[in-house]
Protein backbone atom coordinates (compact mmCIF):
# COMPACT_ATOMS: atom_id res chain seq x y z
CA UNK A 1 0.00 0.00 0.00
CA UNK A 2 1.37 3.40 -0.88
CA UNK A 3 1.64 5.54 2.16
CA UNK A 4 -0.30 8.63 2.84
CA UNK A 5 1.17 11.58 2.58
CA UNK A 6 -1.60 14.68 2.75
CA UNK A 7 -2.26 15.81 6.28
CA UNK A 8 -5.73 16.16 5.69
CA UNK A 9 -6.48 12.79 4.52
CA UNK A 10 -5.42 11.27 7.60
CA UNK A 11 -6.92 13.89 10.27
CA UNK A 12 -10.60 11.31 10.38
CA UNK A 13 -7.75 9.13 12.67
CA UNK A 14 -7.17 12.20 15.41
CA UNK A 15 -8.59 10.88 18.99
CA UNK A 16 -8.96 7.32 17.48
CA UNK A 17 -6.99 4.17 18.85
CA UNK A 18 -5.76 3.28 15.36
CA UNK A 19 -7.13 2.11 12.03
CA UNK A 20 -5.94 -0.92 9.70
CA UNK A 21 -6.05 0.82 6.10
CA UNK A 22 -4.47 -2.38 4.12
CA UNK A 23 -6.10 -5.17 3.65
CA UNK A 24 -9.29 -3.60 3.01
CA UNK A 25 -12.71 -4.84 3.27
CA UNK A 26 -14.43 -7.27 0.56
CA UNK A 27 -10.31 -7.48 -1.04
CA UNK A 28 -9.40 -10.02 -3.26
CA UNK A 29 -6.18 -11.77 -3.13
CA UNK A 30 -4.31 -14.02 -5.84
CA UNK A 31 -4.17 -17.25 -2.92
CA UNK A 32 -4.25 -17.81 0.34
CA UNK A 33 -0.80 -18.25 0.64
CA UNK A 34 -0.20 -14.78 -0.50
CA UNK A 35 1.72 -12.58 1.86
CA UNK A 36 -0.77 -9.70 2.99
CA UNK A 37 0.17 -5.94 3.67
CA UNK A 38 -1.33 -5.37 7.11
CA UNK A 39 -0.62 -1.62 7.09
CA UNK A 40 -2.53 1.38 8.49
CA UNK A 41 -1.96 4.04 11.90
CA UNK A 42 -1.92 4.38 15.51
CA UNK A 43 -2.31 7.91 17.31
CA UNK A 44 0.48 6.35 19.48
CA UNK A 45 4.26 5.58 19.06
CA UNK A 46 6.05 2.71 20.04
CA UNK A 47 2.26 1.14 20.45
CA UNK A 48 1.78 -2.52 20.34
CA UNK A 49 -0.31 -3.86 17.05
CA UNK A 50 -1.44 -7.65 16.71
CA UNK A 51 -2.68 -8.55 13.66
CA UNK A 52 -5.44 -10.90 13.91
CA UNK A 53 -7.72 -13.59 11.96
CA UNK A 54 -10.78 -15.75 13.03
CA UNK A 55 -9.63 -19.14 13.05
CA UNK A 56 -12.10 -21.49 11.51
CA UNK A 57 -10.85 -24.53 13.57
CA UNK A 58 -11.38 -23.14 17.03
CA UNK A 59 -14.28 -20.61 15.74
CA UNK A 60 -12.19 -17.92 17.47
CA UNK A 61 -10.61 -14.35 16.33
CA UNK A 62 -7.13 -15.14 17.45
CA UNK A 63 -3.39 -12.98 16.98
CA UNK A 64 -1.31 -14.00 14.13
CA UNK A 65 2.13 -13.93 14.31
CA UNK A 66 4.31 -11.86 16.41
CA UNK A 67 3.27 -8.04 17.55
CA UNK A 68 4.80 -4.91 16.07
CA UNK A 69 5.56 -1.52 17.09
CA UNK A 70 4.18 1.68 15.40
CA UNK A 71 6.79 3.92 14.30
CA UNK A 72 8.29 6.64 16.45
CA UNK A 73 8.56 9.40 12.87
CA UNK A 74 5.43 11.46 13.82
CA UNK A 75 3.12 12.36 10.67
CA UNK A 76 2.08 15.59 11.20
CA UNK A 77 -1.54 15.88 11.10
CA UNK A 78 -4.09 18.94 12.18
CA UNK A 79 -5.03 17.95 15.92
CA UNK A 80 -1.88 15.69 16.32
CA UNK A 81 0.77 13.29 15.03
CA UNK A 82 -0.28 9.33 13.52
CA UNK A 83 2.71 6.65 13.72
CA UNK A 84 2.60 4.08 10.55
CA UNK A 85 2.62 0.31 10.92
CA UNK A 86 3.16 -2.60 8.59
CA UNK A 87 3.07 -5.66 9.28
CA UNK A 88 3.08 -8.10 5.78
CA UNK A 89 2.19 -11.85 7.22
CA UNK A 90 0.51 -14.86 5.10
CA UNK A 91 -2.18 -16.67 6.74
CA UNK A 92 -1.78 -20.10 8.02
CA UNK A 93 -3.96 -22.95 6.45
CA UNK A 94 -6.92 -22.86 9.22
CA UNK A 95 -7.60 -18.83 9.03
CA UNK A 96 -8.50 -19.86 5.55
CA UNK A 97 -12.60 -21.28 4.96
CA UNK A 98 -13.48 -23.00 1.64
CA UNK A 99 -15.86 -21.61 0.17
CA UNK A 100 -19.57 -22.88 -2.04
CA UNK A 101 -17.76 -23.29 -5.54
CA UNK A 102 -14.09 -23.16 -4.97
CA UNK A 103 -12.07 -20.22 -3.68
CA UNK A 104 -11.20 -19.33 0.27
CA UNK A 105 -12.19 -15.99 2.21
CA UNK A 106 -10.25 -14.89 5.55
CA UNK A 107 -11.89 -12.48 8.20
CA UNK A 108 -8.96 -10.20 9.27
CA UNK A 109 -8.14 -7.29 11.95
CA UNK A 110 -5.92 -5.78 14.20
CA UNK A 111 -5.65 -4.42 17.78
CA UNK A 112 -3.90 -2.30 19.70
CA UNK A 113 -2.70 -2.01 23.38
CA UNK A 114 -3.58 0.85 25.30
CA UNK A 115 -3.95 1.44 29.08
CA UNK A 116 -3.43 -2.08 29.66
CA UNK A 117 -6.78 -2.95 27.56
CA UNK A 118 -6.93 -3.82 23.73
CA UNK A 119 -9.01 -2.26 21.12
CA UNK A 120 -10.23 -2.94 17.57
CA UNK A 121 -8.25 -0.99 14.90
CA UNK A 122 -11.18 0.52 12.68
CA UNK A 123 -11.36 -1.38 9.42
CA UNK A 124 -12.22 0.37 5.81
CA UNK A 125 -13.42 -0.29 2.23
CA UNK A 126 -11.53 0.14 -0.65
CA UNK A 127 -12.91 3.38 -1.52
CA UNK A 128 -12.42 4.60 2.06
CA UNK A 129 -10.86 7.88 0.38
CA UNK A 130 -13.44 9.01 -1.02
CA UNK A 131 -15.79 8.70 1.25
CA UNK A 132 -13.24 10.76 3.61
CA UNK A 133 -13.79 13.26 0.52
CA UNK A 134 -17.25 12.93 0.68
CA UNK A 135 -16.66 13.01 5.04
CA UNK A 136 -13.94 15.44 5.71
CA UNK A 137 -14.19 15.49 9.52
CA UNK A 138 -13.00 12.70 12.15
CA UNK A 139 -16.49 12.20 13.48
CA UNK A 140 -18.14 12.53 10.18
CA UNK A 141 -15.99 9.99 8.80
CA UNK A 142 -15.89 7.60 11.43
CA UNK A 143 -19.77 7.50 11.77
CA UNK A 144 -20.19 6.44 7.71
CA UNK A 145 -17.09 5.03 6.50
CA UNK A 146 -16.44 2.14 8.42
CA UNK A 147 -15.97 -1.35 6.95
CA UNK A 148 -19.41 -3.17 6.31
CA UNK A 149 -17.53 -5.90 8.29
CA UNK A 150 -15.77 -3.77 10.76
CA UNK A 151 -14.27 -4.48 12.93
CA UNK A 152 -13.03 -7.32 10.35
CA UNK A 153 -11.85 -6.93 6.73
CA UNK A 154 -12.96 -10.15 4.99
CA UNK A 155 -10.93 -11.35 2.23
CA UNK A 156 -11.37 -13.80 -0.94
CA UNK A 157 -8.75 -15.40 -3.62
CA UNK A 158 -9.71 -14.61 -7.16
CA UNK A 159 -11.14 -18.09 -7.83
CA UNK A 160 -14.07 -17.57 -5.32
CA UNK A 161 -16.70 -17.58 -7.48
CA UNK A 162 -20.67 -16.61 -7.82
CA UNK A 163 -22.76 -20.02 -7.98
CA UNK A 164 -24.99 -19.38 -11.34
CA UNK A 165 -28.91 -20.25 -10.75
CA UNK A 166 -30.60 -22.35 -14.08
CA UNK A 167 -33.83 -22.30 -14.73
CA UNK A 168 -34.19 -25.70 -13.83
CA UNK A 169 -33.29 -24.70 -10.52
CA UNK A 170 -35.85 -21.57 -10.36
CA UNK A 171 -38.33 -24.02 -11.27
CA UNK A 172 -37.61 -26.36 -8.68
CA UNK A 173 -37.92 -24.02 -6.28
CA UNK A 174 -41.59 -22.48 -7.88
CA UNK A 175 -42.78 -26.01 -7.08
CA UNK A 176 -41.94 -26.25 -3.35
CA UNK A 177 -43.06 -22.29 -3.13
CA UNK A 178 -46.10 -23.08 -4.17
CA UNK A 179 -46.51 -25.50 -1.42
CA UNK A 180 -45.28 -23.73 1.48
CA UNK A 181 -46.94 -20.23 0.33
CA UNK A 182 -50.26 -18.62 -0.80
CA UNK A 183 -51.36 -15.22 -1.30
CA UNK A 184 -55.30 -14.32 -1.48
CA UNK A 185 -56.55 -10.96 -2.29
CA UNK A 186 -60.04 -9.79 -1.17
CA UNK A 187 -61.64 -6.73 0.20
CA UNK A 188 -65.35 -7.89 -0.47
CA UNK A 189 -68.28 -8.77 2.36
CA UNK A 190 -71.76 -10.18 1.38
CA UNK A 191 -73.16 -8.28 4.63
CA UNK A 192 -74.19 -4.33 3.76
CA UNK A 193 -72.44 -2.03 5.76
CA UNK A 194 -70.76 -4.71 7.93
CA UNK A 195 -67.39 -2.78 8.23
CA UNK A 196 -68.15 0.85 5.75
CA UNK A 197 -71.37 2.49 7.11
CA UNK A 198 -71.94 5.91 8.46
CA UNK A 199 -72.37 4.43 11.90
CA UNK A 200 -68.31 3.18 11.45
CA UNK A 201 -66.81 5.56 9.42
CA UNK A 202 -63.31 4.12 10.38
CA UNK A 203 -64.64 0.77 8.69
CA UNK A 204 -64.36 2.15 5.51
CA UNK A 205 -60.95 2.30 3.02
CA UNK A 206 -58.93 4.97 4.69
CA UNK A 207 -59.49 8.69 3.17
CA UNK A 208 -63.00 7.30 2.01
CA UNK A 209 -65.16 7.32 5.27
CA UNK A 210 -67.33 10.57 3.43
CA UNK A 211 -69.05 8.31 1.18
CA UNK A 212 -70.00 4.79 2.80
CA UNK A 213 -72.49 4.20 0.39
CA UNK A 214 -69.85 3.54 -2.12
CA UNK A 215 -67.94 1.32 -0.43
CA UNK A 216 -70.52 -0.55 1.96
CA UNK A 217 -69.25 -4.07 0.81
CA UNK A 218 -65.71 -3.38 1.64
CA UNK A 219 -63.82 -5.71 3.81
CA UNK A 220 -60.84 -4.84 5.41
CA UNK A 221 -57.96 -6.56 6.01
CA UNK A 222 -59.25 -9.21 4.18
CA UNK A 223 -56.55 -10.33 1.85
CA UNK A 224 -52.97 -12.13 3.04
CA UNK A 225 -50.36 -13.86 2.76
CA UNK A 226 -49.66 -16.89 4.66
CA UNK A 227 -46.16 -19.32 5.02
CA UNK A 228 -46.48 -21.95 6.11
CA UNK A 229 -45.29 -22.36 9.87
CA UNK A 230 -46.22 -18.19 10.44
CA UNK A 231 -49.24 -16.82 10.89
CA UNK A 232 -50.86 -14.93 8.07
CA UNK A 233 -50.11 -11.56 7.19
CA UNK A 234 -53.11 -9.81 6.29
CA UNK A 235 -53.45 -5.95 4.67
CA UNK A 236 -56.34 -4.46 3.12
CA UNK A 237 -56.80 -3.23 -0.80
CA UNK A 238 -59.13 -0.38 -1.03
CA UNK A 239 -61.97 -1.52 -3.77
CA UNK A 240 -61.74 0.36 -7.31
CA UNK A 241 -63.96 2.23 -9.23
CA UNK A 242 -65.87 1.92 -12.39
CA UNK A 243 -68.34 4.42 -12.60
CA UNK A 244 -70.92 3.88 -11.33
CA UNK A 245 -69.86 0.87 -9.81
CA UNK A 246 -67.71 -0.01 -7.16
CA UNK A 247 -65.33 -3.32 -7.97
CA UNK A 248 -65.07 -5.80 -5.40
CA UNK A 249 -62.02 -8.54 -5.09
CA UNK A 250 -63.81 -11.55 -4.01
CA UNK A 251 -61.30 -14.51 -2.44
CA UNK A 252 -58.86 -14.79 -5.52
CA UNK A 253 -56.48 -17.07 -4.40
CA UNK A 254 -52.85 -18.56 -5.77
CA UNK A 255 -52.72 -21.62 -7.22
CA UNK A 256 -49.07 -21.67 -8.33
CA UNK A 257 -46.13 -19.57 -8.33
CA UNK A 258 -42.76 -19.84 -9.83
CA UNK A 259 -39.85 -17.61 -10.98
CA UNK A 260 -37.55 -16.66 -13.44
CA UNK A 261 -35.83 -13.44 -14.08
CA UNK A 262 -36.26 -10.43 -17.10
CA UNK A 263 -33.05 -8.65 -17.74
CA UNK A 264 -31.28 -7.71 -14.97
CA UNK A 265 -34.80 -8.29 -12.47
CA UNK A 266 -36.10 -11.05 -10.43
CA UNK A 267 -39.59 -12.01 -11.97
CA UNK A 268 -42.47 -13.44 -9.29
CA UNK A 269 -45.26 -15.37 -11.48
CA UNK A 270 -48.47 -16.27 -9.60
CA UNK A 271 -51.49 -18.39 -11.11
CA UNK A 272 -54.87 -17.49 -9.28
CA UNK A 273 -57.50 -20.34 -9.39
CA UNK A 274 -60.51 -19.68 -11.68
CA UNK A 275 -63.58 -21.59 -9.66
CA UNK A 276 -65.44 -19.04 -8.40
CA UNK A 277 -66.47 -15.10 -9.50
CA UNK A 278 -63.46 -13.03 -8.39
CA UNK A 279 -65.16 -10.04 -9.14
CA UNK A 280 -68.01 -8.21 -7.79
CA UNK A 281 -69.76 -5.41 -8.55
CA UNK A 282 -71.80 -3.19 -7.07
CA UNK A 283 -73.68 -0.04 -8.89
CA UNK A 284 -74.02 3.28 -6.90
CA UNK A 285 -76.88 5.58 -7.61
CA UNK A 286 -77.57 5.30 -11.72
CA UNK A 287 -80.73 4.80 -12.86
CA UNK A 288 -79.31 2.10 -15.15
CA UNK A 289 -77.81 0.14 -12.47
CA UNK A 290 -80.48 -3.12 -13.35
CA UNK A 291 -78.53 -3.29 -16.26
CA UNK A 292 -74.96 -3.93 -14.67
CA UNK A 293 -73.68 -7.16 -14.17
CA UNK A 294 -73.57 -8.18 -10.52
CA UNK A 295 -70.20 -10.64 -10.74
CA UNK A 296 -67.66 -11.26 -13.23
CA UNK A 297 -65.17 -14.42 -13.61
CA UNK A 298 -61.80 -13.85 -14.41
CA UNK A 299 -60.18 -16.02 -17.08
CA UNK A 300 -56.69 -17.07 -16.67
CA UNK A 301 -56.20 -14.60 -13.83
CA UNK A 302 -52.44 -14.07 -13.49
CA UNK A 303 -49.48 -11.92 -11.39
CA UNK A 304 -46.40 -10.84 -12.57
CA UNK A 305 -44.03 -9.31 -10.05
CA UNK A 306 -40.47 -7.92 -11.41
CA UNK A 307 -37.99 -7.15 -8.20
CA UNK A 308 -34.53 -4.92 -8.39
CA UNK A 309 -32.42 -7.69 -6.17
CA UNK A 310 -29.95 -5.93 -3.75
CA UNK A 311 -28.39 -7.16 -0.60
CA UNK A 312 -28.13 -5.65 2.54
CA UNK A 313 -26.98 -7.01 6.28
CA UNK A 314 -26.05 -10.09 4.32
CA UNK A 315 -29.95 -10.61 3.51
CA UNK A 316 -31.54 -10.40 0.28
CA UNK A 317 -33.81 -7.74 -0.12
CA UNK A 318 -35.53 -5.47 -3.13
CA UNK A 319 -35.31 -1.90 -4.28
CA UNK A 320 -38.99 -1.25 -5.89
CA UNK A 321 -41.32 -3.76 -7.00
CA UNK A 322 -43.30 -3.77 -10.26
CA UNK A 323 -46.43 -5.39 -10.17
CA UNK A 324 -49.33 -6.52 -12.98
CA UNK A 325 -52.28 -7.89 -13.09
CA UNK A 326 -53.57 -9.93 -16.08
CA UNK A 327 -56.46 -11.82 -17.68
CA UNK A 328 -57.26 -13.48 -20.95
CA UNK A 329 -60.92 -11.44 -21.04
CA UNK A 330 -61.07 -8.55 -23.47
CA UNK A 331 -63.76 -7.23 -21.30
CA UNK A 332 -63.38 -3.83 -20.12
CA UNK A 333 -64.81 -4.30 -16.67
CA UNK A 334 -61.94 -7.22 -16.91
CA UNK A 335 -58.99 -5.25 -17.77
CA UNK A 336 -60.23 -2.31 -15.46
CA UNK A 337 -60.15 -4.69 -12.29
CA UNK A 338 -57.18 -6.57 -13.63
CA UNK A 339 -55.57 -2.85 -13.65
CA UNK A 340 -56.48 -1.82 -10.16
CA UNK A 341 -55.60 -5.37 -8.63
CA UNK A 342 -51.73 -4.61 -9.96
CA UNK A 343 -51.84 -1.47 -9.00
CA UNK A 344 -53.08 -2.56 -5.07
CA UNK A 345 -49.90 -5.24 -5.33
CA UNK A 346 -47.48 -2.66 -6.45
CA UNK A 347 -48.79 -0.34 -3.75
CA UNK A 348 -48.64 -2.76 -1.36
CA UNK A 349 -45.02 -4.36 -2.00
CA UNK A 350 -43.21 -0.97 -2.26
CA UNK A 351 -44.92 1.10 0.48
CA UNK A 352 -45.94 -1.34 3.34
CA UNK A 353 -43.22 -2.08 5.76
CA UNK A 354 -44.76 -4.98 6.90
CA UNK A 355 -45.08 -6.67 3.38
CA UNK A 356 -41.94 -5.67 2.01
CA UNK A 357 -40.04 -7.72 4.99
CA UNK A 358 -42.35 -11.15 4.87
CA UNK A 359 -41.46 -10.84 0.75
CA UNK A 360 -37.86 -10.11 1.38
CA UNK A 361 -37.47 -12.46 3.48
CA UNK A 362 -39.61 -14.95 1.17
CA UNK A 363 -36.75 -13.94 -1.72
CA UNK A 364 -33.99 -14.29 1.01
CA UNK A 365 -35.28 -18.01 1.50
CA UNK A 366 -35.23 -18.70 -1.92
CA UNK A 367 -32.22 -16.88 -3.16
CA UNK A 368 -30.26 -19.25 -0.63
CA UNK A 369 -31.93 -22.26 -1.40
CA UNK A 370 -31.08 -21.73 -5.33
CA UNK A 371 -28.09 -20.83 -5.05
CA UNK A 372 -27.15 -23.63 -2.64
CA UNK A 373 -25.78 -21.52 0.34
CA UNK A 374 -28.62 -22.15 3.26
CA UNK A 375 -28.08 -20.82 6.22
CA UNK A 376 -24.34 -21.45 6.39
CA UNK A 377 -23.30 -18.31 4.00
CA UNK A 378 -24.18 -15.09 4.24
CA UNK A 379 -24.68 -13.42 1.27
CA UNK A 380 -22.26 -10.68 -0.25
CA UNK A 381 -24.25 -9.95 -3.95
CA UNK A 382 -26.84 -10.96 -6.45
CA UNK A 383 -26.65 -10.22 -9.78
CA UNK A 384 -28.83 -10.79 -12.91
CA UNK A 385 -26.58 -10.17 -16.52
CA UNK A 386 -28.75 -11.38 -19.32
CA UNK A 387 -30.99 -13.16 -17.25
CA UNK A 388 -28.38 -15.34 -15.33
CA UNK A 389 -29.05 -15.28 -12.22
CA UNK A 390 -26.00 -15.08 -10.26
CA UNK A 391 -25.39 -15.58 -6.02
CA UNK A 392 -21.78 -14.64 -4.36
CA UNK A 393 -21.32 -15.96 -0.83
CA UNK A 394 -20.02 -13.78 1.35
CA UNK A 395 -17.58 -14.72 4.24
CA UNK A 396 -18.90 -16.63 7.31
CA UNK A 397 -17.55 -16.48 10.55
CA UNK A 398 -18.64 -19.93 11.78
Amino acid sequence: MTKLHTPGLLAFMLGMTGCMLAPTDDGVVSSATQVLPFEGYLTQPSAPVHVRAWNYTTNTMEDVGPQVLSGTSPLNVSGGPLYSWAAPRALPAQYWRSGPRGGQCAAVGAQTTSGGARYNAMTVESDWVNCWVDNPSVGEFFNACQADNAPVAKLYTSDWSPVPVSQATLNLAGAIASSQISLTFDNYTPVQGQFCSSANPGGCPPGLAADPETYQFYQPNASSITQTGQPPLTFSITPSRSSPMTVYIDNLRSQSLGFTTAGDRFVLNVNFEEADPEIRFNCIRDFWCFLYPSTMELPAPRASVSFGLQVRDGQVTYSDAVATFTTSSTDGNAQSAAAAIGAAMGDKLNNDASIKAQVAAALDAVIRQTGGLGATFPLAGVSITGGLLQVRAGCPMD
